[in-house]
C-alpha cells in the first residue's frame, strides 16, 4: 500500500488504519514457544516494523528488541530491520552493525554474489528462496543508498539465476523485478 501510494494510487484510508493496528497488535504478541517457528516468526516481526515505520510509526522499542536478535535474523530480515533505522533516521552504529552483516552474508563468486539464505522450513510460509532474499537485500541497499559496491555483483547473480527468462515462481519473479 506504501509503494502504491508512491505511485500515486491510494488506498483507502480505513483499510490502511486497519492494516497498520493489525501489525502493531501482532507486534505484540509472544514468540512462538516451538523453536521451528521462530525465524518466521522473527522476519514477520521486522517486516511489520518495517513497514510501520513507513507510515511514520515510532517503533523504537521494536526496533531495538530486533537488534538484540540480530544473530538469528533471516538475512532478507535484516534488511527489512536496516530499512526500518534508515526510515527512523537512526544511521547510527546498530546501523552500520546491520548493514555489516548484510555484506557479511553474501557469497561472492567472481563477478557475481547472492544471499544464500538458511535453509529453514518455516520460512517456506514466506516463500523464501536464494532469489527472494538477494532481490529484498539487493533493493534495500538501492533503496538506502548504501554501499553500491556489490549491488552490479548481485544484479549479475540475479540474472544467471532464472531459467528459460523466468525464475521458479511467481514470488520470485514479482521480488526480482521489483528489486531490478
Amino acid at each position: 500500500m506504501h509503494v502504491a501510494s508512491t505511485l500515486g494510487i491510494s488506498a483507502e484510508p480505513t483499510v490502511v488504519n486497519r492494516a497498520l493496528a493489525y501489525l502493531d497488535k501482532e507486534l505484540k504478541a509472544a514468540a512462538p514457544t516451538d523453536a521451528e517457528y521462530w525465524p518466521a516468526w522473527a522476519a514477520s516481526q521486522a517486516f511489520s516494523v518495517k513497514v510501520l515505520v513507513e507510515y511514520g510509526h515510532n517503533e523504537d522499542s521494536n526496533i531495538t528488541r530486533l537488534i538484540g536478535m540480530t544473530d538469528r535474523l533471516p538475512v532478507f530480515a535484516l534488511s527489512y530491520l536496516a530499512d526500518a533505522l534508515a526510515g527512523s533516521n537512526q544511521r547510527t552504529a546498530r546501523y552500520q552493525d546491520t548493514i555489516r552483516r548484510l555484506t557479511n552474508a553474501l557469497r561472492v563468486e567472481g563477478d557475481q554474489a547472492h544471499v544464500q539464505e538458511a535453509d529453514d522450513p518455516s520460512l517456506a510460509w514466506l516463500w523464501d528462496s536464494n532469489v527472494r532474499a538477494t532481490a529484498v537485500v539487493l533493493e534495500g541497499f538501492v533503496q538506502r543508498k548504501d554501499d553500491a559496491a556489490m549491488l552490479q555483483r548481485m544484479v549479475r547473480w540475479l540474472l544467471a539465476a532464472r531459467r528459460n527468462g523466468r525464475w521458479d515462481n511467481t514470488q520470485d519473479n514479482a521480488t526480482a523485478l521489483e528489486s531490478l
